[in-house]
């Protein structure tokens, strides 16, 4: 295990010598990234109708914070939901754009850590990462184009194995997919869907940012361009290892693939913990702090999500 044998004392000492100025300074890309994300949302419900990111904000900061708050990602979920009470747009179809975001995340976060194994020899832990990784999520780009090209065979089919369940469910389940297929139409529109494809790889490198901040933190970079790759190694690792439902907020995950990620540029664990600790930290706390604010507003609490979703 990538936490066995921990000094903890010196992990404590490392955080306790740390330059929380540069921390101070990671709130900055932390906030902009999910200006930016919201921002791609409105681009991909272009087909849907003129959302304003003051609209969208809010729903996206509710999933993010409920993500880190309750197992599962139904933060996801939340989102859809939300972004549905505000405006006439269906949960399904929310969620589709939802799905293609994370689609995108993927195919970005992957395509950077490959980028990492250009100049520096990956571990073979990390090239199966990647390799598996961007494999899944090339299947699931195939799949939704396969589902937005071909809804007439994609609907023939569910109506097939949804033939055994009463009329009223079948019609949900129709309605439903319609709903989810609409969502894909930015894929109909090559230039804005691209747009939005590469939109992607500026969120993901303000992102990088944060861990930059946190390794400097540390003053543990190595010198020039090389602590920017470090920087994009660690967020591709911490990423693609939270991006299975795990514990939520990824607690426990990100901190093991940090130590790993780390370790390939000669980082000792306790130092390379001690950066997991503070970029998730910053990341965690204000994030979760925003959305829950934003859900208080909607006037729900955090106790009433979880009364609903055990119904």
């Amino acid at each position: 295990m990538a936490i066995e044998k921990i000094d903890w004392g010196r992990t404590w000492r490392a955080l306790q010598g740390a330059d929380y100025r540069f921390i101070a300074l990671a709130l900055i890309p932390t906030t902009l990234s999910y200006f930016l994300r919201a921002t791609r949302w409105k681009w991909l419900l272009e087909p849907a109708g003129d959302f304003s990111i003051h609209l969208l904000f809010p729903p996206l900061m509710i999933g993010f914070a409920l993500n880190n708050l309750l197992p599962g990602r139904l933060g996801e979920f939340a989102r859809a939901y939300f972004v549905s009470r505000k405006s006439e747009l269906s949960a399904s179809l929310s969620f589709a754009t939802v799905v293609l975001e994370r689609v995108l995340d993927g195919l970005t976060i992957v395509g950077a850590m490959g980028a990492v194994g250009l100049f520096y020899p990956l571990p073979d832990w990390a090239k199966r990462i990647a390799l598996l990784s961007g494999l899944l999520f090339i299947f699931a780009l195939a799949f939704l184009l396969l589902l937005l090209f071909f809804q007439r065979q994609a609907m023939w089919l569910t109506r097939l194995f949804t033939s055994p369940l009463p009329r009223s469910w079948r019609e949900m389940v129709l309605g439903m997919l319609s709903s989810f297929t609409a969502g894909l139409e930015i894929m109909r529109l090559g230039p804005t869907f691209l747009r939005s494809a590469a939109f992607s790889g500026v969120i993901w490198g303000v992102e990088t940012a944060i861990y930059y901040l946190g390794i400097k933190a540390l003053r543990s970079s190595l010198s020039g361009w090389s602590g920017l790759w470090q920087a994009l190694f660690l967020m591709s690792a911490v990423n693609l290892g939270i991006m299975i439902p795990a514990a939520p907020g990824g607690i426990g995950p990100y901190q093991a693939a940090a130590i790993l990620a780390l370790a390939a540029f000669g980082v000792p664990k306790e130092i390379a913990l001690s950066i997991s600790i503070l970029t998730h930290f910053i990341q965690y706390t204000y994030v979760t702090a925003i959305g829950l604010y934003f859900l208080g507003r909607e006037g729900f609490s955090l106790s009433r999500i979880v009364e609903e979703g055990a119904k």
